[in-house]
């Protein structure tokens, strides 16, 4: 990982492609991301925002019930909508094939980080010289706001990363990121498709030395509910581990 000297920012007018996947969102997720959008926005200085919406193959009727409603307010947001669910790296991977803009964020359809966490990521790509990718780095208090049964998971997985993987940072695993052109290039070179997709990408731009990965504090809004992984799903993402533990020891 190269971290980059003294930033510089920048103030021209700068396109940010924002890529949320959705896979059967709670009833009211379209004002919840409208009122999120608008705050976001607002906050925005140069940045100008276009928004790429990825529907993993929701089952329910939620996603498209409530789907007008957020393109009559944003009639310039991008839909795609996959045949069946493949995951959430999968629907991002989609996402951001398909983007165009001068940099990339990846958030959650909630959009669960505050909106200075946001641009907070956003300068660390935006700046002058800017990382190619900017990964949310969780502190001790986003373990106060999830459930106990999360929280030890995503601990536990800190420990292997810090361990057994060794990579320079451990938090690979927070839902917002944002990448430059060449970080999105090492994206799209993953082939995880649930939800271990963060740490592929990680260990693939940290193999590169000409990348510059930086960890950026951010800290969750308040009142985020997180939904609870399926066995199913945790066996899933072992055998991704296992994957991903034998990439990283083979370079």
């Amino acid at each position: 990982m190269h971290r980059a000297a003294t930033p510089t920012m920048v103030t021209q007018p700068t396109s940010i492609a924002v890529i949320v996947p959705a896979y059967n969102p709670p009833a009211g997720w379209s004002l919840q991301l409208l009122d999120a959008w608008k705050q976001l926005c607002a906050a925005a200085g140069q940045f100008h925002f276009r928004l790429y919406l990825v529907n993993d193959g929701s089952s329910s009727s939620v996603f498209t019930d409530e789907l007008p409603r957020l393109q009559e307010e944003l009639p310039a947001v991008e839909v795609t909508t996959l045949a069946i669910n493949s995951g959430k790296g999968a629907a991002v991977r989609s996402g951001i094939s398909q983007a165009q803009g001068d940099f990339f964020l990846l958030t959650d359809i909630d959009f669960p980080y505050t909106i200075d966490s946001m641009l907070r990521i956003l300068h660390a790509v935006a700046a002058l010289p800017g990382a190619d990718i900017a990964a949310g780095n969780r502190d001790a208090s986003y373990y106060n706001q999830v459930p106990g049964f999360r929280g030890g998971l995503s601990r536990f997985l800190r420990y292997l990363i810090r361990k057994r993987l060794r990579l320079p940072f451990d938090d690979t695993q927070c839902g917002l990121k944002a990448l430059s052109e060449k970080g999105k290039k090492v994206f799209l070179a993953t082939r995880t498709n649930r939800y271990l997709y963060d740490l592929e990408l990680i260990v693939k731009a940290v193999a590169q030395k000409d990348l510059r990965v930086v960890p950026v504090p951010v800290e969750l809004r308040s009142g985020i509910e997180m939904r609870r992984m399926s066995p199913r799903i945790l066996l899933q993402e072992a055998g991704n581990f296992l994957n991903i533990f034998f990439f990283r020891h083979r370079l």
